[in-house]
Formats: C-alpha cells, structure tokens, sequence
C-alpha cells in the first residue's frame, strides 16, 4: 500500500513538473514572439521612413509643395515610427534598445540632413546614409542574437 502511495506521489509530482515546464517554455515562445513582431515593426517602420526621405532627397517623393523640412518631418510622423519605438522601448532587451536608439537617432539625422534640402549625392547625405546603414546593420544582428537565431534561419552559412 505504501508502495502505491509513493508511486502516485511520483507521478502527480512528475506530471506537475513537466506541466509546468511546459507553461514556462509556451511563456518563453509567446515572449519571443511578442519580441520578434516588435523588431520587425520596428525595422520596417525604419525602412519606410529611409525610403520615403532617399526618395525625397532625390526629387522623387510627393511632397505637395512642401518644404524639403516640412516633407521630411511629415515623412516620419506619416508612419507609426514614434509608435513603434515605444512599443520597442518597453519590451526590448538593453542591447536592442541601445540599437534601436541608435538607429533612430540616425534615421533623425538623416531627416534633418534632407530637410534642409540635400540631394542623395550630397556630401551631407552621403555622410548620414552611411551611418543610417551601420546602425541598422548594428540593430539587426542584435536582434538575431538576442532571438538567438541560427545562421539558416537568416539565410548565413556558417562559413559565410
């Protein structure tokens, strides 16, 4: 009888242990998630609004008779790029903050550098697209690590 009774007590104790690994390991993909739709948002926005003032700085965005500084700062506010950073400020790690700030800072810079009406062959623009590029480089292999995703899952070799 006591054998039975231990026996049961292992194994209410195992299926309770393995439930609740379970539910950490479902919280952790759900947090992962939450995080990856976050950073894609994110970049995107970035994307959006780079695209938006290359095109600007090259005569190609409608800009309805605006100021090159009044387009460039409608450019960013047209997105939801204020929005999604702040989605990105709570929920992401230190490391991705600090790169996203950065980039973001740098895609500022770049709407300033275009807002007073450099063209795409500028100096001025040439020197803010560069650092805009590296940043974003920066922001995205943080993100890879952190979601610690193999070198297959972005399309890398590991010799590459």
């Amino acid at each position: 009888m006591l054998a039975t009774l231990v026996g049961g007590a292992v194994g209410l104790s195992s299926s309770l242990l393995v439930d609740r690994t379970r539910s950490h390991r479902d919280k952790r993909e759900q947090w992962l998630r939450t995080r990856l739709e976050v950073y894609v948002d994110y970049l995107a926005e970035l994307s959006k609004a780079y695209e938006n003032l290359w095109a600007l700085s090259r005569g190609e965005y409608e800009s309805s008779g605006q100021s090159p500084d009044a387009a460039a700062h409608s450019i960013l506010r047209g997105g939801a790029i204020f929005q999604t950073r702040q989605r990105l400020l709570i929920l992401a790690s230190q490391s991705v903050r600090s790169a996203g700030d950065v980039a973001f800072d740098d895609i500022m810079r770049l709407r300033s550098v275009v807002g007073s009406g450099a063209r795409a062959d500028s100096p001025d623009f040439v020197s803010a697209n560069k650092s805009y590029r590296s940043s974003m480089d920066v922001l995205r292999e943080s993100i890879r690590s952190e979601l610690d995703l193999p070198d297959e899952a972005i399309g890398r070799t590991a010799s590459a």
